[in-house]
């Protein structure tokens, strides 16, 4: 069989099943040839079969059989400029090329130097989903802005995985990375998003997320007799739409803007920013500043954040503007300090357990820090 791994998926089982039924009847040799296809595939199975199991007798010839007898090394230095000479001469498998990124941008990306474990803590991030439960993966990239430029800083895929430790593995994300302002799932899967939304305890009806969205298409007149608007509370229709191409997802009508339709949008509101850290005044230098935990309120969220050395900060996500509350946990293997201050931000309003409070506006960037005082021993 002649470019066996190039068969159609759902083919491919039965080509097999039916040339090997015969292996009884007429003890016939069965060979397979092919270029490599997709990871998955019928060769790749055969190729992953225990040894001593597998019916097949496995050879694997790449280029370098051919040299200098089918091939020059000229005709070789050629071909390796193309995209392709991985799969079609040195047995790598598809999968390197797609048509959402070219190569040349694949390239000019991988001579950007940065690190993936170095997060900023005050820059923007977001969270993209790409949920799965069947035969293909969940996949799960977290970025972060940095001067303009978009950071990938998580990027993983999980296989027929738990429902319930995927929805862990987001709040856990979230957590750590902090300031984390969007998490983008896939519409179609509502079981993802409405768990997040729980999680998160944020509205999670669909009707609400519908009138949201309908929102935001709502507009007045842009001139030419595009007028958009809500017609009702339930459906949030959006009418009148004229010429434009029209997609009907739940609603009477929504119109899809053209190059002539001016949709005026106000700027969202800038979140704040809030880094919670710990400074210790220990004679003994026994406490070390990043062993703390608090739990901070502002507005319907209360998040709860924990040190990770070496830091001695953490920034909070889901800040709203107005007032906050910080209030330090008391740690079973730490002393109890003698006294606890506060500075920057915020104000100590109780002791016991040490709580203070402040006030953000929108935009603003701050630092509560708590200060731990130990007194020294006696001589």
């Amino acid at each position: 069989m002649e470019e066996s791994d190039f068969f159609r998926k759902n083919e491919q089982d039965d080509v097999r099943n039916v040339a090997e039924r015969y292996i009884a009847k007429s003890d016939p040799y069965i060979v397979m040839v092919s270029t490599p296809n997709a990871p998955g595939g019928l060769f790749q199975k055969i190729e992953q079969e225990p040894f001593k199991t597998c019916i097949y007798k496995k050879v694997f010839l790449d280029y370098t059989y051919g040299l200098n007898k089918i091939y020059t090394a000229e005709e070789i230095d050629k071909a390796k400029a193309s995209p392709s000479f991985g799969r079609e001469y040195d047995l790598k498998y598809l999968g390197l090329i797609g048509n959402v990124f070219s190569q040349q941008s694949i390239q000019l990306c991988q001579k950007v130097e940065y690190s993936p474990s170095k997060v900023n803590p005050n820059a923007k991030k977001s969270i993209g989903l790409d949920p799965s439960f069947g035969s293909s993966k969940f996949g799960i990239v977290a970025t972060q802005l940095v001067d303009g430029k978009i950071q990938v800083i998580h990027a993983d895929e999980y296989d027929r995985p738990n429902f319930a430790d995927m929805i862990d593995k987001i709040w856990t994300l979230k957590q750590k990375y902090g300031h984390v302002t969007n998490i983008y799932v896939d519409a179609a899967n509502p079981e993802v998003w409405q768990a997040l939304k729980r999680e998160f305890s944020e509205r999670y009806d669909e009707q609400y997320i519908r009138d949201q969205i309908a929102a935001a298409y709502a507009g007045g007149d842009d001139g030419d007799g595009n007028k958009q608007k809500a017609e009702d509370d339930s459906a949030a229709a959006i009418a009148d739409c004229d010429d434009n191409e029209v997609e009907r997802a739940g609603f009477d009508c929504i119109a899809i803007a053209t190059n002539d339709v001016e949709i005026e949008t106000e700027s969202p509101e800038e979140e704040p920013i809030l880094s919670v850290c710990k400074e210790v005044n220990d004679p003994t230098g026994e406490v070390e500043p990043n062993d703390f935990v608090f739990t901070i309120t502002s507005g319907p969220n209360t998040i709860r954040i924990e040190g990770q050395p070496p830091s001695d900060c953490q920034p909070v996500g889901d800040i709203f503007p107005g007032e906050y509350t910080v209030t330090e946990e008391e740690i079973t293997d730490s002393p109890d300090p003698d006294s606890t201050s506060v500075e920057d931000g915020c104000t100590l309003v109780d002791n016991d357990p040490p709580t203070a409070t402040g006030v953000l506006e929108a935009g603003d960037t701050e630092r509560c820090v708590f200060i731990n005082n130990y007194a020294a021993p006696p001589p």
